[in-house]
């Protein structure tokens, strides 16, 4: 009986042995687990080093979302006119004598107002206080699109995720909310062929000029507004070009990376090459593929297309031997492009038309085989020149406008 107790007690104690034995084992096998555990003083130490990570983490990741609602656009400094510069020795006669890289440096803005200086329909205020003007609106648009960043960068699905179509659409808001301007009701009209012959459009020179939204007028079209748009934004450091549709004038941003068109004449549109195509009037794949439409005006080609807008408001108040001029140089200045060839051709038409109302020329005069009396027929040559002289003169200028010289020069 004893040794049957000796025995299980043995027994007994070989198993709390192997218990323990395991318990150590299992220690052993999971260190880090145990190590881990908050109840050990190298766990605590864990545990609250990562608590202090965390922290850090979600105090970076605050301060960044922070910092990244206050961001706030680097100005650009704005390519002001001072008040003492002069504008007035660049004349409409210099400007077209320009080179290429010549009229890089020259404002688009003041190439345009200097193409609508003297025709009827435009105010007469100078040119440097038109310029400043608009130094004034481009400060105005600067600072307005610097204290307004932080909508964009909160909400930037409103501005359609695009930095550039914020830009312009705070552009197009100031000048519109602050400064007034707009499209002149009286020049809306529907895109169609009969529209597109009434020259009344180009009845008044601050309808088609950017000296019409510089003025008390504050109106404009479409062939003056893309040109404001464009001008403020060169003055602030965007990549704005001039593009012609058939019959129209928008914006276009192109930095060589961002290629987006921009409408301005009703609030900020952006539609593609392919719209152009079809409106305001198609447009072949000829005609593109030739560069007359939907291709960035280079500097000469803005010159040209404001030249040719001079020559249809010439054209339209009958002043056709200046309208002949300014329709030739945006020939010069563009070769070959079909709507300058072809208001040349009308200008040139029309001034036929006024010579031949006046009656046909003389007869050609017969001199005699023996000029027995030299004077006497030179006298009768002068009077001979002197009755056709009047049919190749402009006609009458009662408004006593200065005239362009027949002979194709512009004052200088």
């Amino acid at each position: 009986m004893a040794i049957t107790t000796s025995i299980d007690f043995d027994m007994s104690q070989s198993r709390r042995e192997r218990r323990a034995l395991a318990r150590v084992n299992r220690k052993a096998e999971q260190p880090v687990d145990e190590a881990a555990s908050p109840n050990s003083p190298s766990g605590a130490r864990s545990f609250r080093f990562a608590g202090t990570f965390l922290t850090g983490v979600i105090l970076g990741i605050g301060i960044g979302f922070w910092m990244s609602s206050n961001k706030k656009i680097e100005p650009v400094p704005v390519q002001t006119v001072s008040k003492e510069q002069d504008h007035t020795p660049l004349t409409l006669g210099r400007l077209t004598e320009l080179s290429e890289n010549e009229l890089n440096s020259v404002d688009v803005a003041l190439m345009n107002l200097l193409c609508s200086e003297g025709l009827p329909g435009r105010g007469q205020t100078a040119i440097s206080s038109y310029m400043l003007a608009l130094d004034r609106m481009a400060k105005a648009v600067q600072a307005e699109t610097v204290r307004n960043y932080h909508r964009f960068v909160q909400k930037p699905a409103e501005y359609e995720n695009s930095e550039e179509f914020y830009k312009v659409v705070l552009m197009n808001t100031v000048l519109g909310q602050d400064f007034g301007l707009r499209y002149n009701p009286d020049k809306i009209a529907a895109p169609t062929i009969e529209n597109l012959r009434d020259k009344s459009f180009f009845e008044r020179a601050d309808d088609v000029f950017v000296s019409g939204l510089l003025s008390e007028h504050k109106m404009g079209t479409c062939s003056s507004m893309p040109v404001l748009l464009v001008a403020i934004g060169r003055r602030l450091g965007y990549p704005l070009k001039l593009v012609a549709a058939k019959g129209h004038l928008f914006c276009r941003w192109d930095d060589g990376k961002v290629r987006r068109n921009f409408e301005c004449t009703n609030g900020i549109s952006c539609y593609p090459d392919s719209h152009y195509r079809n409106w305001p009037f198609p447009v072949t794949d000829e005609e593109v593929k030739a560069g007359w439409y939907l291709r960035s005006l280079s500097p000469r080609e803005e010159l040209a297309a404001f030249m040719a807008l001079r020559g249809q408001v010439l054209s339209f108040h009958k002043r056709t031997v200046e309208a002949i001029v300014a329709h030739a140089q945006a020939n010069i200045l563009h070769p070959g492009h079909p709507n300058y060839q072809i208001g040349l051709a009308e200008a040139s038409r029309r001034e036929s038309a006024v010579l031949m109302s006046s009656g046909p020329a003389e007869a050609p005069m017969v001199y005699s085989q023996r000029n027995s009396d030299p004077l006497a027929e030179l006298q009768a040559l002068n009077e001979f020149n002197a009755r056709n002289q009047h049919r190749w003169q402009p006609p009458p200028n009662p408004r006593n406008q200065p005239r362009t010289p027949s002979f194709g020069k512009f004052p200088r």
